[in-house]
């Protein structure tokens, strides 16, 4: 699935997975047919022209000048550029949210928070973005895994 919400095709999927083209091919077909309103927003992200992109939040990120990309990665770019910096923007704003209950600040490791210490999670962070749920899971750990 994590390749796919970034329209990898079905060459780079076969030799990520390797298994054959064909298996790949098809998989990625169903796929897109199952998951159409996912295919339907990659295809209007990918449409897109200008120099910037913006996610959900209306944060603007730069698209690379042409001279430096392939087409295929400028397409890719503006696929990527607006999931990951919303992502990222979750993040922070989980954050600045565990902050303002004064908990001691959270370390972020890729898309997770991590707290050292024994205070508890805001039940806010699952609603953190108006349209999105976003589940909450909680682990405690006597030592750092």
């Amino acid at each position: 699935n994590f390749a796919m919400i970034f329209d990898a095709a079905s060459s780079t999927l076969a030799r990520q997975t390797r298994r054959p083209f064909a298996e790949c091919d098809m998989v990625r077909k169903n796929w897109l047919a199952k998951y159409h309103v996912a295919r339907d927003a990659m295809q209007e992200m990918a449409s897109q022209e200008g120099e910037w992109v913006e996610n959900q939040y209306g944060r603007r990120m730069r698209i690379p000048d042409a001279i430096y990309i392939t087409p295929d990665h400028n397409r890719k770019c503006r696929i990527n550029y607006p999931v990951q910096g919303l992502i990222a923007d979750v993040v922070k704003r989980g954050m600045l949210l565990c902050d303002e209950y004064g908990m001691d600040i959270p370390i972020q490791a890729h898309d997770e928070l991590v707290q050292d210490g024994n205070d508890p999670w805001p039940k806010e962070l699952a609603t953190i973005h108006p349209e999105l749920y976003l589940p909450f899971e909680e682990h405690k750990e006597v030592y750092w895994k």
